[in-house]
């Protein structure tokens, strides 16, 4: 029998100060046809997004269905290639890497997808599945590897025993506990997280939430957390991004984000956050500008993006410069945020 396959092996140990991903300007664009006798069009689903995110650190991904946020998970875990743009893993260029270093790098992100339903194997025994990575990627005797499995499946709050059953056996945090120790058997340094708590009751985001904080304390995991659920993002992430058409209109640190949204997009998304009192979020308006309370209409379609600002159809701040430019991403305020709004860069 043939010795298992052993990882590529990994380049020099990067400086522990260095970004553990660094995205500029990436771009992931689709040509989609739109119907007999009519000419292709591209879907610009990712459009220039730029980032960097440190060790141990959370950025949270927030935006309305289309935004691009899955598209941008795809592109980190190495599922699709970007149009465009240059990515880096762990001080490794992804774009220029060769078959073998890019194996490697598919080690070093992993994903948790949305669905713990759907994201596990129904024929397979939980250990199988826990084993596999092992088994094509290490080499690691068999009892070593079960070792590793049962220790894991220890760390993220399952026993020994519920190695040798099948996923219909377990709840649905169970799964996602699951889920999450798959992705972590090769030991990565970086989490891709899609919506992994909007299948589970309350209760139970709150303890996947726990026990991802846990995790990453204990093993300076950096994660990217896309959400729709706002409350989540403020429990977990240190930095959030929020996205609109495949683009970045904001990006900040949490507490700056949470407490004076710019753009008025993230003002929109931030005050239809409920509170426990039945009120709306008061949100400050950026300088002078009166926060919209609704917005109006929907999205344009992906297909036909208007010209100038994406948002400027939606959005009653919007005037003729924004219905002619498109903004550029550029600094605003003092608190380390990122604004793409021609009305706050003026004011």
């Amino acid at each position: 029998m043939s010795a298992a396959p052993t990882l590529n092996p990994a380049p020099a140990a990067p400086d522990a100060q260095a970004p553990l991903l660094v995205a500029d300007d990436l771009s992931r664009h689709y040509r989609v046809s739109r119907g007999l006798f009519q000419p292709q069009a591209t879907v610009r689903a990712l459009n220039g997004v730029s980032f960097t995110l440190q060790r141990g650190r959370t950025l949270g991904v927030v935006g309305e269905s289309g935004c691009g946020k899955s598209t941008l998970a795809r592109a980190l875990t190495l599922v699709e290639a970007p149009t465009a743009g240059r990515l880096q893993i762990a001080g490794t260029e992804v774009t220029t890497a060769d078959a073998a270093r890019r194996r490697w790098l598919r080690t070093q992100v992993q994903m948790v997808f949305q669905n713990p339903y759907g994201s596990l194997n129904p024929r397979k025994r939980i250990a199988q599945m826990l084993d596999e990575p092992l088994k094509l990627n290490t080499p690691l005797t068999a009892a070593e590897r079960q070792e590793r499995v049962l220790r894991m499946l220890e760390t993220v709050g399952l026993r020994a025993e519920h190695a040798q059953r099948y996923p219909h056996m377990f709840s649905g945090g169970q799964r996602q506990r699951i889920a999450i120790a798959r992705a972590l058997m090769l030991s990565p340094p970086l989490l891709v997280a899609d919506e992994p708590t909007s299948a589970l009751d309350v209760s139970v985001q709150a303890q996947i939430l726990n026990l991802l904080r846990d995790l990453q304390r204990e093993r300076q995991l950096g994660y990217v957390f896309i959400s729709h659920n706002l409350g989540v993002i403020e429990h977990l992430a240190d930095e959030v991004m929020v996205m609109y058409l495949g683009r970045v209109v904001e990006r900040a640190p949490k507490a700056a984000l949470f407490a004076r949204p710019l753009h008025p997009y993230s003002q929109v998304l931030w005050a239809a956050v409920p509170r426990l009192d039945g009120a709306r979020r008061v949100v400050a308006p950026a300088a002078d500008l009166t926060p919209p309370s609704a917005l109006r209409s929907e999205p344009p379609s992906p297909l036909n993006l208007p010209p100038g600002c994406a948002f400027h159809q939606r959005c009653p701040l919007a005037d003729a410069r924004c219905r002619a430019e498109l903004p550029a991403l550029r600094p605003a305020g003092a608190a380390g945020q990122w604004v793409a709004c021609h009305r706050v860069e003026e004011g």
